[in-house]
């Protein structure tokens, strides 16, 4: 059984409050710390140095809301390893994500692959296709009754997130779509099988072998398509 029952990742900085959902979060503290009594890994990753272990981006009340419920939570300040990431997910039982603004956040997709649910703010701008039955669930934000009964849920089923987010989003399928995405612009991506994003080169070369990897297009290596991913992502909000 995991140590902890939720992890929620957030920034001591505006852009906490405005993509993170901190203010939320400490809002919604009566409920996951209190009716719930829950405990809870927070860490809080920016700044990385000159560290005041204090969430001076909230109000002085708010802050306050905080320390009501300090045995229930425990707090890790900077940033941290890809080993450190990995254990604070793996000893939570769900992922807790107030969030706002985050475009498909990468936290969401790392949490499905450690086989923890999720529970998700409802109007978040992206990520909301990672939430199904099979993964999680959404609540209203500012609306306690909506997120105890998402806790509910979440809290009692059982979830094999990866094994949804591999038939899904795995690295197969989606680099496949991303030819498709790009195929009515850019017709010479037609010879490419995969296209993948420039930090996942080495993925790629382990998948495909030498024989296939002149299939295989980074995109970064291309001004031209990121453009144009940058103007397809740019249309869709105006």
């Amino acid at each position: 059984k995991p140590k902890y029952d939720f992890f929620y990742f957030t920034l001591n900085a505006n852009a906490g409050i405005e993509h993170k959902g901190l203010r939320l979060f400490v809002e919604m503290l009566p409920v996951l710390c209190g009716k719930f009594n829950l405990r809870g890994q927070v860490l809080v990753y920016f700044p990385s140095t000159g560290l005041p272990h204090k969430l001076n981006a909230l109000k002085s009340d708010e802050r306050k809301k905080i320390s009501k419920y300090s045995n229930n939570i425990d707090f890790i300040w900077g940033w941290q390893s890809q080993e450190k990431l990995a254990e604070i997910m793996a000893t939570s039982r769900f992922g807790f994500f107030p969030n706002e603004m985050d475009c498909s956040p990468r936290i969401i997709a790392e949490c499905l692959l450690r086989d923890r649910p999720i529970v998700v703010n409802s109007k978040i701008w992206g990520g909301w296709h990672y939430v199904c039955d099979d993964t999680g669930d959404f609540f209203e934000p500012h609306n306690k009754d909506s997120l105890s009964k998402s806790i509910d849920r979440v809290m009692s089923k059982e979830y094999k997130t990866r094994d949804w987010f591999m038939d899904n989003y795995g690295f197969e399928k989606s680099s496949r779509r991303l030819v498709e995405f790009l195929l009515p612009k850019y017709k010479h991506v037609e010879d490419f099988s995969h296209i993948y994003f420039d930090k996942y080169q080495n993925v790629i070369e382990r998948s495909c072998g030498s024989e296939e990897i002149m299939k295989v297009s980074v995109i970064t290596a291309n001004h031209n398509c990121k453009q144009y991913i940058k103007h397809c992502i740019k249309s869709v909000f105006e």
